[in-house]
């Protein structure tokens, strides 16, 4: 090293040093005063709201799949070959009320009607046949018996003409006999009168059956036609022209498209609570309002996504499934909906078919009441603020759930202030600082 730099080095040192405890003397005996905040606030800054009565309409949600309220099967009821099948009969397509889709071959069945119709006007002779007899009957037996009387009157002349003398013993005799015999045919007249009602009674019978047997050969000459009793979708065909079917043989399904119906299973418990809320708002008896399910004023709604859109349709709910799914704990909401068949447009109002699936959602009216954000409920605790902004940690029940908004049934009064944020390690009694809306308390 230089000389020189080491000379002033040596002398810098000592230099530097004094300087230091100069300073350190000077800062000991003139020291500065620091100003500390007392004011400062106490407690987590928290966003606060004051408890409202507000609507929250409780809505359940289920899925199901779409089908007809109203179907039709065409079942044969008579055996015989298929000699007409409507040329549009497929699967898929649409036909009118009163259509005429099949019919099997009738001649057999005309001749049964032809042979009932004669066994019908023979019995009916014979009834008018006993009605005749009967009269037939009372003339001859008023004639015989005014000759039995006659025969008697006879009989008694000779009687006195043999006391007489007059009159001969065999003679008596004759007469006596030519009235038994005449006893006879009356009597015989008699019962056949008597036997009148009895055949009556079997003609009618007959004709009874004879009628029976012409009405079942009628309807057997119906059933060989197959006409749709409404404006109808068709689905399966399982016959064709030509073919000899049997009886009971599906041949034709079809079902009418103007009324759809969605069996959708709902939870429980939010079905439930559906219930309650709405029984709430009504006056009728809720023991006695669940058998008429029009008395709770359900809205359903049914939503179909179909790609990237979404169509949805206004429903009515019919029933009720009487048990519980235990499987998945689920009830069965039966809704209605009427497709519009006048405004059909597969683009702009596509029609509800057969086996779509959908959404169902199931709302009633509630009445006002506490509703607060669910993100303010903790378990079964709420965190409210009294006057003096101290944390209340209070107990609630919960009415029910509804998207991100809870109905409390009991432990929040109107005019409560209660706290949206989350609290870390809270306690009751702790200060809090408030602000509503970006306002700081």
């Amino acid at each position: 090293m230089n000389p020189s730099k080491l000379l002033q080095t040596k002398i810098m040192l000592p230099l530097a040093a004094a300087m230091g405890v100069a300073i350190l003397v000077i800062s000991s005996q003139a020291p500065e005063k620091i100003e500390i905040n007392t004011e400062r606030k106490q407690g987590p800054l928290v966003l606060i709201e004051e408890v409202k009565l507000a609507r929250l309409d409780p809505i359940v949600t289920g899925f199901g799949r779409a089908k007809p309220v109203t179907t039709w099967d065409a079942i044969s009821e008579v055996s015989g070959r298929v000699v007409y099948q409507h040329p549009t009969l497929k699967n898929g397509a649409f036909i009118p009320t009163g259509t005429l889709v099949l019919k099997i071959d009738p001649v057999d069945y005309e001749l049964d009607l032809a042979q009932s119709q004669a066994d019908l006007q023979t019995k009916k002779i014979e009834v008018k046949r006993v009605d005749l007899n009967e009269q037939q009957y009372l003339r001859s037996l008023e004639i015989e018996t005014s000759r039995l009387a006659l025969t008697k009157k006879e009989l008694t002349r000779i009687e006195t003409l043999q006391k007489k003398g007059v009159a001969s013993r065999s003679t008596l005799e004759d007469q006596r006999n030519a009235v038994l015999s005449q006893e006879k045919i009356v009597w015989d007249l008699q019962m056949q009168l008597d036997n009148i009602p009895t055949d009556r009674a079997v003609s009618e019978a007959n004709v009874k059956v004879a009628e029976a047997s012409l009405a079942d050969a009628k309807r057997n000459l119906q059933r060989t036609e197959f006409s749709l009793p409404f404006d109808a979708r068709i689905g399966d065909v399982n016959t064709e022209l030509q073919q000899v079917v049997n009886q009971q043989e599906l041949l034709v399904s079809a079902h009418d498209m103007r009324v759809m119906e969605v069996t959708a299973n709902m939870p429980v418990a939010s079905f439930v609570s559906v219930i309650r809320a709405i029984s709430q708002t009504s006056s009728k008896d809720r023991r006695t309002s669940f058998s008429d399910i029009n008395g709770f004023n359900f809205t359903a709604v049914m939503t179909a996504r179909l790609g990237n859109r979404t169509i949805q349709w206004q429903a009515k709910v019919t029933s009720v499934s009487d048990g519980i799914d235990p499987s998945s704990n689920t009830i069965g909401v039966t809704v209605e909906v009427v497709n519009d068949m006048d405004k059909f447009d597969p683009v702009d109002s596509p029609l509800m078919v057969k086996d779509m699936y959908l959404q169902v959602d199931v709302s009633g009216p509630a009445k006002e009441q506490i509703v607060i954000p669910i993100k303010a409920v903790h378990g079964d605790k709420v965190y409210l603020v009294n006057k003096e902004n101290e944390l209340i940690i209070q107990r609630v029940e919960i009415a029910y759930v509804q998207g991100e908004f809870a109905a409390v049934a009991k432990g929040v009064d109107v005019g409560d202030k209660i706290i949206l944020t989350d609290l870390i390690a809270p306690v009751s009694g702790m200060s809090i600082r408030t602000v509503t809306q970006g306002i700081e308390e």
